[in-house]
């Protein structure tokens, strides 16, 4: 296998073999990727690794780790990864010319995009400007292909995601010209697929274990029901846009100030990972599984997983900014107008180097905030006076949002510690500077936060407790789940259609994005 932006998670134990062709460590004693390296010395992490199969065949494997997917893990320094073409040219010569591989394989998490229609993404980029690579299997981008890509002589497939399909590749391979045919078979995996006993048998295992271990914490268990699903608009949410399972879950992080004025709950959808059908019976396990990514960089509370959340304040100024970056994210989106803005004799040709790199996994899901933007016509420039605010206690922003957005004043919000390492990674800081968006979130005292101070903005679920008792981004989801009513939850934690619905979301209070030629 290969590494991905969410590896650091597996923890020490973790034994499958790694293939990673385009990492690099500092070489540094007594830095954060020591222990990577004492890995690489012990031979758990090769570069490159050469494969005789039992007809002869000597199969290369190269692994990598894409430009988009690095971006993705902020966590990852001092670790870097080398995405020059020429360098990873050289791997794949060393892997036929040094060591006689036969054919290569790039286990790539790096993806493709739009595998359907116009393929795109790193993947597409590697294939363009390295040859010898005979097959690509990506990840990353949570994409599957139907039919086998083809780019510059080099076949590439995705498998999907979460386990949900399984790929099966069978190739021809001539001796001399590499792989001469191929055909791609897909299969599902869903209820429908039989499942193995013994596996059955270990992960009844594991469930009985969680129980064990969450019960006397939540009084719930894994597969208790905490909600039911009334809506048929709460899926995963994959575009650049607006979605009810995105609003969703910016209400429940918005919930955890209590009806602050001006509060505002902020979730990046690349964080949310499933969603809900409609009348779903939704358990632990299912509320869990939208949220369920991340670690604390705090030792002592490592022990629960799941990404902690920030309060952090935003300038009015910056909270208009942060607007438009969420608008020009829907922008590139938008392939009609991409294409359009690809053309150098466009007037805003300019910004087309900044929006390609914005992908939909950068959209910003809002809570307690609505604004309006101009859409294609009008470059998707925010409306000037659109950016209102909901009523602080108005957890689900059914009511008119009326409160206008004050450049001077200062806006609490709630984000995931993981959108804030990646606000403060060079990579997005250039992009914001580029496009004139300046977005500094300050701690409570008004001051920057940074690296340093930034664990002091956690919220505290216990403040009674000594230090601070991190809520973890599912804790906020079950915890708006499950409020009563009156506490500003669902009647019967049934989440409406009348709240979260498509219909809701085009028009009307409820809807937090609007285009200007929809808006009455």
């Amino acid at each position: 296998m290969i590494l991905n932006n969410a590896r650091g998670e597996d923890g020490t134990g973790f034994t499958v073999p790694i293939v990673e062709s385009n990492m690099k460590t500092d070489g540094v004693a007594g830095t954060d990727d020591d222990g990577i390296d004492a890995f690489i010395a012990a031979g758990a992490i090769q570069q490159t690794m050469v494969k005789t199969l039992d007809n002869g065949l000597k199969v290369g494997i190269m692994g990598l780790l894409g430009n988009n997917a690095e971006n993705d893990a902020p966590l990852a320094t001092p670790v870097t990864f080398d995405h020059d073409y020429a360098s990873i040219q050289q791997t794949v010569d060393h892997l036929k010319n040094d060591l006689g591989a036969q054919i290569v394989i790039a286990l790539s998490h790096s993806g493709v995009t739009d595998p359907s229609g116009t393929p795109g993404g790193d993947d597409i980029l590697l294939a363009q400007n390295v040859t010898g690579i005979d097959i690509i299997a990506a990840g990353h981008e949570h994409e599957m292909t139907p039919e086998i890509v083809v780019e510059n002589g080099t076949r590439i497939i995705c498998a999907g995601y979460y386990g949900k399909n399984l790929a099966q590749l069978d190739v021809t391979v001539e001796i001399g010209a590499g792989v001469t045919d191929a055909t791609l078979t897909n299969y599902p995996i869903d209820d429908a697929t039989p499942g193995d006993p013994s596996m059955n048998y270990l992960v009844g295992i594991f469930n009985a274990g969680i129980d064990e271990a969450i019960k006397p914490q939540l009084g719930l268990g894994i597969k208790d029901v905490v909600a039911v699903s009334g809506s048929s608009n709460l899926g995963y949410p994959y575009m650049s846009d607006e979605s009810g399972m995105g609003n969703l879950v910016a209400d429940s992080l918005r919930y955890m100030l209590g009806g602050m004025d001006g509060a505002i709950g902020i979730v990046a959808s690349g964080v949310l990972r499933e969603g809900f059908e409609a009348g779903e019976m939704v358990t632990f396990a299912d509320m869990y599984s939208v949220v369920p990514l991340g670690m604390t960089v705090d030792p002592a509370q490592q022990d629960v997983p799941g990404y902690p959340l920030m309060q952090i304040n935003l300038t009015g100024a910056h909270v208009k900014n942060m607007c438009q970056l969420a608008a020009y994210v829907i922008a590139a989106g938008d392939e009609t107008f991409m294409a359009q803005l690809s053309n150098p004799a466009h007037p805003y040709h300019a910004y087309y180097a900044a929006l390609i790199n914005l992908k939909s996994s950068y959209y910003l899901n809002l809570s307690g905030l609505r604004y309006i933007h101009a859409g294609a016509a009008g470059m998707y420039q925010i409306v000037p006076g659109s950016i209102t605010l909901y009523n602080g206690v108005d957890f689900k922003c059914k009511n008119p949002a009326a409160l206008p957005v004050d450049d001077n004043g200062l806006y609490p919000c709630v984000m995931d510690i993981y959108m804030f390492f990646v606000m403060q990674s060079p990579d997005l800081q250039m992009l914001l500077a580029g496009l004139g968006l300046p977005v500094v979130p300050l701690n409570n005292s008004g001051d920057p936060l940074t690296l340093a101070n930034m664990l002091d903005s956690r919220l505290d679920r216990d403040p009674t407790a000594e230090g601070i008792q991190e809520v973890k981004e599912w804790m906020a989801f079950l915890t708006f789940l499950t409020a009563a009513p009156e506490a500003g939850g669902f009647v019967d934690h049934i989440i409406p259609e009348a709240n979260y619905g498509q219909a809701v979301l085009a028009a009307g209070d409820a809807s937090r994005v609007n285009e200007m030629s929809l808006t009455p």
